[in-house]
């Protein structure tokens, strides 16, 4: 009656695992605005919005590597390949961004960590705002990935099943992706 739900195949992960780097990359924002606001609690705001970029981009890794996996069940469907190609192209352009803002905000933590009380206070607002100015071109730039990720679920019918036909194959398969011929 409680039982748990079949784990999906690697292929078959990517719509569970695409939505936990969406959350992490534009919550972490908030926390660095907070920082630059709450002053008495700026450095624990500051290691907050670290840890939840690097979990966003961790996560962001393996939505990456979860659409790779799934990406031949696209290649098939009619007029979609121009769209998964930007959604690839987008989504690997994320990676980059994110990856060097993980980098970028691993190193304004730290020095803000060290250094934080002998800089004037504007100092550190402005390395702030730098920084979220880098990471909206990131997040528009994930968001456009997954625009075109939602184009290719709702407008081609690319969907993730638990076990269903595959078509044109004659076989069931459990835990992949599949096209919806509906």
């Amino acid at each position: 009656m409680f039982g748990l739900p079949p784990i999906p195949r690697w292929d078959a992960a990517h719509p569970i695992v695409v939505h936990m780097p969406l959350g992490l990359l534009f919550f972490a924002p908030v926390l660095v605005v907070l920082a630059m606001v709450m002053k008495r609690r700026s450095a624990g705001l500051l290691i907050g919005a670290w840890a939840t970029v690097v979990a966003g981009t961790v996560s962001l890794l393996l939505a990456l590597w979860t659409g790779e996996a799934a990406e031949d069940v696209a290649d098939g469907v009619p007029g979609a390949a121009a769209v998964l190609e930007r959604h690839e192209g987008l989504a690997h352009a994320a990676r980059n961004v994110f990856v060097m803002l993980a980098v970028l905000l691993t190193a304004w933590t730290v020095a803000s960590l060290r250094y934080v009380d002998r800089w004037p206070r504007r100092a550190f607002v402005t390395g702030c705002a730098a920084y979220l100015l880098l990471h909206g071109a990131g997040a528009l730039i994930m968001a456009n990935a997954a625009h075109e990720g939602g184009r290719l679920v709702h407008e081609f019918g690319v969907r993730a099943s638990m076990a269903s036909n595959v078509p044109g194959t004659g076989r069931s398969v459990t835990g992949s992706l599949t096209h919806n011929d509906d």
